[in-house]
């Protein structure tokens, strides 16, 4: 369980950083212990299937 901050300026940075945790606890643990050159491709190849998949998606050759 992540604990909220009470600060005011950290709210914003708490809501990111709990954002990101969630995120990584979704990515399976294989692709995790990946080396990390592999990681960033396997990783961006998945979000982009993912992108594909969507109807309302901004081209992908666009955005590379």
């Amino acid at each position: 369980m992540l604990k909220n901050s009470r600060m005011e300026m950290h709210k914003h940075s708490t809501d990111v950083s709990q954002f990101g945790v969630k995120l990584w606890n979704e990515i399976p643990g294989y692709i995790r212990k990946l080396p990390k050159r592999t990681f960033k491709t396997v990783l961006r190849r998945q979000l982009f299937d993912i992108l594909e998949k969507e109807n309302d998606y901004i081209e992908t050759p666009t955005k590379i």
